[in-house]
């Protein structure tokens, strides 16, 4: 027997099975031993009290386990050798047709205007950095539409076109989590989108579809009232009987044509929003009536929240990336200030030289000073004294090299001191950036 019920939980309590499942065979007026199967199969954040509560839909058997693994890619027939259908666009309604078309046993051929979902990472860089964008590669137009690289919700009112689980099953089976199943208003993740769309892509190329890019379409091909095929900006035809229009809405360029070919163009109303941005914690207390959010609720994307979701080994590279940049500005400072230490008592050492008429004078000026002038004065009277009695006969050459060879240990000896720790700024500044790739990389690993 299977019973559906609707029970509400603490946002820490619905992440826990063990809870979900005994909360749903009280519900149901069941005892825990008896529940064989448990799954969710709706949740959704009610906070419109003080308290947020997570409401779950759980589905119950007591006759058998039930399977709760997400659905696997679908086995499409090799359509090689099919009817070509043209689809024009490589965004959601493109992917998805080519997809439809081959399950009917039909070849798609995918045109884009645009580049792949990768490689239009370059073209969005160029246009944030040097405000240079490419007509045919932006945000709007390119593999995957242009959600791709915008914010990666599904979510819509409009059911009356029929079921769209077949939708969310799809991109379950391609890639994304399956909590888009259960989740009230479904987010896929802007970082998890590229990879997909490629295996969107992937799979369509693996039954036998093509999916060509940089093929802006600029003519469709009419005879007799009939599409014969399209043509494109680089002169090239792709002849089929069947053409899909899946360009979205900043394709001006296709209308245009349309109502140049005479076609029927109708006018669709559609809705314009904006995005207002607020601190994180003003949403926290408007949404969810508190100043520190619950872990368990949506992800808080400000730094702090971002680095407490992350996998462990991020946050152990940030730690150490956080320790490194403390040792290193720490490390700078004290050289900084050491250095200007040392620079401001040299040269009063060395005026005190040049105000001194004598190296006796000079000696008593620098008294027990530790600076490295005054160190010199000493040294060079030392070995003055005990050379005076043999002047006269040796002459002073020999007192000049000993002098000379003092001060060049002295001088040796002030520069060691002076490098000392910057070898920890040479094996930071050597090692930080690949310690910073590998979490890096392995975030975004993590993230697909």
């Amino acid at each position: 027997m299977e019973r559906v019920v609707d029970i509400a939980l603490s946002p820490g309590e619905a992440v826990r099975p063990d809870v979900v499942r005994e909360e749903a065979a009280s519900e149901a007026g069941l005892a825990l031993d008896q529940v064989l199967g448990c799954r969710v199969l709706r949740r959704s954040i009610d906070a419109r009290k003080k308290t947020p509560l997570v409401r779950l839909r759980v589905e119950l058997s007591t006759s058998h386990p039930l399977e709760d693994a997400p659905p696997a890619p679908p086995e499409l027939p090799d359509v090689s050798k099919a009817p070509v259908v043209a689809i024009v666009g490589c965004g959601p309604a493109g992917l998805f047709a080519a997809l439809r078309c081959i399950q009917h046993g039909l070849r798609p051929v995918v045109l884009e205007r645009g580049k792949d979902v990768r490689a239009r990472r370059r073209d969005l860089a160029a246009i944030n950095r040097e405000h240079l964008v490419d007509p045919d590669s932006n945000y709007c137009f390119g593999e995957g539409g242009a959600g791709t690289y915008s914010d990666g919700k599904l979510y819509t009112r409009s059911h009356k076109r029929g079921n769209i689980e077949g939708v969310l099953n799809t991109f379950v089976a391609y890639g994304a989590s399956p909590d888009i199943l259960v989740d009230a208003h479904p987010h896929i993740g802007t970082n998890k989108l590229p990879g997909i769309i490629t295996a969107m892509r992937e799979a369509i190329r693996s039954a036998g579809g093509e999916v060509r890019f940089g093929q802006r379409v600029t003519d469709l091909l009419i005879a007799n009232g009939a599409i014969r095929g399209v043509r494109t900006a680089d002169c090239d035809e792709l002849l089929s009987d069947t053409v899909v229009l899946a360009t979205g809405h900043s394709a001006r360029d296709i209308f245009r044509l349309l109502v140049a070919k005479g076609l029927l163009v109708e006018r669709k109303d559609f809705a314009l929003g904006v995005r207002v941005e607020h601190p994180q914690a003003i949403i926290d207390r408007i949404r969810y009536h508190c100043d520190v959010r619950d872990p368990n609720l949506p992800h808080d994307l400000s730094p702090i929240g971002m680095f407490l979701a992350a996998d462990w080994v991020v946050k152990a590279v940030m730690i150490g990336l956080a320790i490194a940049s403390v040792i290193t500005w720490t490390v700078l400072i004290v050289k900084v200030l050491e250095l200007l230490g040392a620079s401001q008592r040299a040269q009063a050492g060395i005026r005190r030289v040049e105000d001194a008429a004598s190296l006796p004078a000079a000696l008593a000026a620098s008294k027990d000073r530790r600076d490295p002038v005054s160190r010199m004065v000493r040294a060079a009277a030392v070995e003055y004294d005990r050379s005076v009695a043999a002047l006269d006969q040796a002459g002073d050459a020999g007192v000049k090299e000993r002098v000379e060879s003092h001060l060049n240990r002295i001088e040796a000896m002030a520069g060691r001191r002076m490098s000392r720790g910057t070898g920890v700024l040479a094996t930071i500044g050597s090692t930080a950036p690949f310690v910073g790739l590998f979490g890096t990389v392995w975030g975004i690993m993590n993230s697909f």
